[in-house]
């Protein structure tokens, strides 16, 4: 809400460190879950170190990449100072799929929308037929069934004992 003449702002009594925000409740400023010591900074935690630390009591903490466009990939870039991005790992919004890449190269593996797992890719529209997938089926506690796709479209398969 927006202050009025007739609030009051109290003097802030912050914690050193955590970004102040503003509390319509209170009419004064409090902290924040942000946490920046000038090096790193922590959201929900103020203990962890690395650049960026992200933290939630409970069962669950999601991080959400999200576009107001309907067709856009989320990308995460591994990069370095000196030579760019050296990988990544992408959702491609087209496909459905993920896709990972390694040493500055194009997509190195690729999870398509029905979970078949693509290791080599010679396009960069890769499809089953052109490619060679890998799927692994667990059929029994004791039994799993290794499928591969090769670039000549043919499926083989094998099944494993495990002991």
């Amino acid at each position: 809400g927006n202050v009025t003449n007739n609030a009051q702002l109290i003097a802030p009594s912050y914690t050193t460190n955590y970004l102040a925000k503003f509390s319509s409740t209170t009419n004064t400023l409090v902290n924040s879950v942000i946490y920046d010591d000038g090096t790193n900074v922590g959201i929900g935690t103020s203990t962890d170190s690395g650049i960026l630390n992200l933290y939630k009591s409970g069962n669950e903490t999601q991080l959400k990449l999200r576009s107001n466009a309907g067709s856009t990939n989320s990308v995460i870039y591994f990069t370095t100072a000196t030579s760019g991005y050296k990988g990544y790992i992408a959702y491609d919004t087209t496909s459905n799929s993920i896709r990972f890449g390694t040493n500055s190269t194009a997509d190195r593996m690729i999870i398509d929308s029905s979970g078949n797992l693509i290791t080599t890719v010679n396009s960069t529209s890769p499809t089953l037929s052109t490619n060679k997938t890998m799927t692994f089926e667990l059929t029994s506690d004791l039994l799993l069934k290794i499928k591969v796709r090769g670039s000549d479209g043919t499926t083989r398969s094998t099944s494993l004992v495990l002991a």
